[in-house]
């Protein structure tokens, strides 16, 4: 007799068949009992291991055993003439279909009642969320609805899906999920997408879904929730047209974790024909990396670093730091990595000269991977800026504008460059055209509010000043500091800038003010308040005294005390605080020779040789520049 009549004869076809049968029976049941218990991921894929093994084990036993009225006996114990094969073969086929049936109803029963029951629990959880959830913060409000400028029937804001796992530490999941939706929509030409910082500015808040779409003047709101189980990933989806608080589309998808990206591309898909929209070459993206703990780490990362702190962007690096060990070639993870290096060097007192480095290297490895990577061309740029290196900040972050338009980042860190090399009109173009798809992202309010009072708009920064108040309200802004100072009421303006700088760590710098207020005040202490001010030199290194000693009029020893601090590797902070020479009332200094001969030695005027004049100076006959009020 061949092998395969004698394995047909012992049923082990049979019960290879029942068994994988019940077992996927088994696997549908625990993945939704699991889920609902709150059990560990670990724990379903203990279940799977179990079956997986028992498998084998299964056909080994039914080749080697015989059931027999008297029990189960070795298959070479029993005479074949006494065998009952065929009569177990006629019970296992009956079994088999017996449990198939069972199967078949239960898919039935999960298909089209409990998927249906699950997807209106989750669509009424996101709608709870955006509408009635409990907030720890004030909800957004804008002062004014931003101009429409574009066709508001082809715009469209990504909120943040919910978390629906059992496991709350998933939030990273479904926002990092939410997010890289956000980025594929993003890539179609004519869809107006907002950015992310002012999608999620809405999480957790009472605010219904008509008032989110009329802050951020768009017509569709994209919503959903996710919930995972070990490598198993549900997510549901809504479309919601505005206009008439319709939904549009809505589906769900249960796939594999290794199926998220197609998943995205095809909600993007979906959306682009609701809308009559082209998709270009969405469907092409790719995926960013094969190593799916990579992927997820790189989610994880990036929620932390848009958290922004310290203690976040500690986390952040160690999270992409591993996804890059996972998967060396992701170029997204290493643009982001870069900005977290970046930031962090901003933040931290020590080592930032070593983060600084390994962000222009991060920086250029994702750009070697992915010459096409636009945050990471973004990162490059803001790391020109802070080496002075304009030109090529600015060709940077134009490239990083051009891969991708939806990056405020990009747009933010252009218009600080410009700010620095005297350009605020310049500048404020930048901001805006960031704020027609981010308009709810406080930092870029923080610098349309600077840049307004560089440029003399005392009152138009007023606008954005309330509107940040509004947006934030524990945003650490200098509100009417600035445009005190530059109406001469030193009274008024100490008062702002010192209950600005009323944190602990500020202590020093509060210092420096009190007694550059003093010598504003009465110009005879002049001398003593300079000595004061620069006995605080080594407490200061953090920021410097270059603000207040300018300020005082003592151009020589301000620059010299932001050449100790640059030396110091200081390379975002000193470039940012030159801007501070374009405020009003600094402009009587800007025609001094020594501040002239700085900003030829700094390559400045070289820029405006070859961009043209910045809005208070102007290139003379002999090559030269003439800076002030003119």
């Amino acid at each position: 007799m061949s092998l395969f009549a004698e394995l047909k004869r012992r049923n082990v076809f049979r019960v290879g068949v029942a068994y994988l049968v019940v077992a996927w029976l088994l696997i549908q049941v625990a993945d939704v009992m699991i889920d609902n218990i709150g059990a560990p991921d670990w724990f379903f894929r203990g279940i799977m291991l179990v079956l997986g093994i028992g498998f084998p084990i299964v056909l080994v036993f039914a080749w080697a055993f015989e059931l027999t009225p008297e029990g189960i006996k070795k298959e070479k114990d029993i005479d074949r003439s006494q065998s009952i094969t065929n009569t177990t073969g006629r019970k296992l086929d009956r079994a088999i279909m017996v449990v198939m049936a069972l199967a078949l109803a239960y898919f039935a029963l999960d298909k089209f009642v409990l998927e249906t029951r699950e997807d209106a629990a989750a669509i009424q959880a996101v709608e709870v969320q955006q509408v009635a959830a409990p907030t720890l913060a004030e909800p957004v409000a804008v002062s004014e609805p931003q101009p429409q400028t574009e066709d508001l029937r082809k715009s469209i804001v990504v909120l943040p899906f919910v978390n629906m796992s059992a496991d709350p530490d998933q939030e990273y999941f479904s926002d990092g999920l939410s997010e890289e939706l956000l980025n594929v929509l993003a890539k179609i030409d004519d869809l107006r997408v907002i950015s992310r910082t002012s999608a999620f500015a809405f999480k957790g808040k009472e605010i219904s879904i008509p008032e989110i779409a009329r802050q951020l003047d768009v017509a569709y709101v994209l919503e959903g929730s996710v919930r995972s189980a070990g490598n198993q990933v549900r997510i549901t989806a809504q479309l919601i047209e505005v206009a008439n608080d319709s939904h549009l589309w809505s589906d769900a998808y249960n796939r594999g974790m290794e199926n998220v990206f197609e998943v995205q591309v095809e909600i993007s898909e979906a959306i682009a024909q609701a809308l009559q929209v082209e998709l270009g070459s969405v469907g092409d993206s790719g995926r960013p990396t094969d190593n799916l703990e990579a992927y997820q780490l790189f989610l994880r990362g990036r929620h932390h670093y848009q958290a922004r702190g310290e203690a976040s962007m500690g986390l952040a690096i160690t999270a992409l730091e591993q996804a890059i060990e996972l998967d060396p070639g992701y170029a997204d993870a290493w643009a982001n990595l870069a900005a977290a290096y970046a930031v962090m060097s901003y933040y931290v007192s020590e080592g930032y000269t070593e983060f600084y480095q390994k962000a222009d290297e991060a920086a250029r490895k994702a750009i070697t991977l992915d010459p096409r990577n636009g945050f990471g061309h973004a990162v490059l740029g803001l790391l020109h800026h802070g080496e002075m290196q304009f030109e090529q900040a600015m060709q940077e972050l134009d490239l990083a504008i051009q891969l991708s338009p939806s990056e405020s980042n990009a747009y933010l860190w252009a218009g600080i460059t410009l700010s620095t090399l005297g350009y605020a009109n310049e500048a404020i173009e930048y901001l805006q055209r960031a704020e027609s798809f981010d308009p709810v992202f406080p930092n870029l309010q923080n610098w349309l509010y600077t840049l307004h009072v560089m440029a003399g708009e005392f009152q138009q920064a007023r606008i954005y000043a309330d509107r940040l108040r509004e947006l934030d309200p524990a945003f650490e802004l200098n509100f009417a500091g600035e445009i005190a100072l530059a109406q001469r009421d030193l009274d008024l303006a100490e008062k702002e800038i010192l209950e600005y700088l009323e944190n602990p760590e500020a202590a020093t710098m509060r210092k420096i003010i009190k007694e550059m207020f003093r010598a504003m005040r009465e110009p005879a202490r002049l001398p003593e308040a300079i000595q004061d001010i620069l006995a605080l030199q080594d407490e200061s290194a953090f920021v410097g005294t270059f603000w207040a000693l300018y300020r005082l009029g003592e151009l020589d020893q301000a620059i010299t005390d932001w050449r100790r601090v640059r030396a110091a590797g200081r390379y975002l902070r000193t470039t940012n605080i030159l801007g501070t020479v374009w405020m009003p009332y600094d402009r009587d200094k800007l025609s001094r020779p020594e501040l002239l001969k700085f900003f030829e030695e700094l390559g400045i005027t070289d820029y405006w040789r070859e961009h043209g004049d910045p809005g208070f100076c102007a290139r003379q006959p002999d090559d030269s520049f003439k800076c002030g009020d003119l």
